[in-house]
């Protein structure tokens, strides 16, 4: 009797969660065009994780570059150092951030990501898809987490065109400047400055605040999110996080 009624709740809760359900796709996207906002918002980590990984190898063959750290570039092994320590300080950012994003959030994670370059890319590829997907109602949710791979891939398209264009400030010769690599390096601070300061007034994580025992502002944030009013259906999303 006992695994019936509860076989009977389950149908109950399933049947209810797809009267709920809205439409997915572009649809889907327009109709939560607030939730979509602000998961592009939080996708710039995705950039900023893409751009770090693409920039640096246009710098290492700049001849300027070459001048200025020859005893790094002509160095085989600290050459390969410079290229990988992003990715190992992003091995460690990853194995560190699930810990983190429980203790101070979703949203302060990501503020704390930016401190440190391979700790941040590596926090922030972890910390942007787990703040979407808890922000983001199930039938948009996919396409949502989805933007930070696309992000990503921008991000390391945008990096090849910077370089390409920034290589021939002074010539691509002995005449080249040195603004030819600053620049590139220089230019993701905008992005991260922006991320850093912007998502400090972004939502919590409404999953993260039920974990936390707040639970009216979990419903608060749920209602401005979807532009419903909090004594809406609501209700049996919210108990679905409990």
């Amino acid at each position: 009797m006992a695994g019936g009624s509860d076989l009977g709740g389950t149908t109950i809760t399933t049947t209810r969660r797809k009267s709920l359900a809205g439409k997915s796709g572009w649809a889907g996207l327009i109709r939560n065009r607030r939730i979509f906002a602000i998961a592009v918002f939080a996708s710039l980590g995705g950039l900023l994780y893409g751009y770090n990984q693409g920039v640096f190898s246009g710098v290492l063959a700049m001849t300027s570059f070459d001048n200025r750290m020859a005893s790094a570039v002509n160095n085989t092994g600290l050459k390969g150092w410079l290229v990988a320590i992003l990715e190992l300080g992003a091995w460690a950012g990853v194995l560190m951030t699930g810990y983190l994003a429980d203790k101070l959030s979703r949203k302060y994670t990501i503020v704390l990501g930016r401190f440190v370059t391979g700790l941040g890319v590596g926090s922030l590829s972890m910390a942007v898809p787990l703040y979407n997907a808890e922000i983001a109602p199930p039938e948009v949710r996919g396409s949502l987490v989805a933007l930070q791979q696309l992000a990503i891939t921008f991000g390391i398209m945008i990096s090849f065109w910077i370089d390409y264009g920034t290589n021939f400030i002074g010539g691509t010769g002995i005449g080249q400047t040195e603004a030819a690599w600053r620049l590139p390096l220089a230019l993701q601070l905008v992005p991260a400055v922006i991320l850093g300061v912007g998502i400090l007034f972004m939502p919590f994580s409404p999953r993260w605040l039920v974990n936390q025992g707040r639970d009216d502002e979990a419903l608060a944030v749920l209602s401005r999110a979807r532009g419903l009013p909090s004594d809406s259906d609501l209700d049996h999303v919210f108990s679905t996080m409990e």
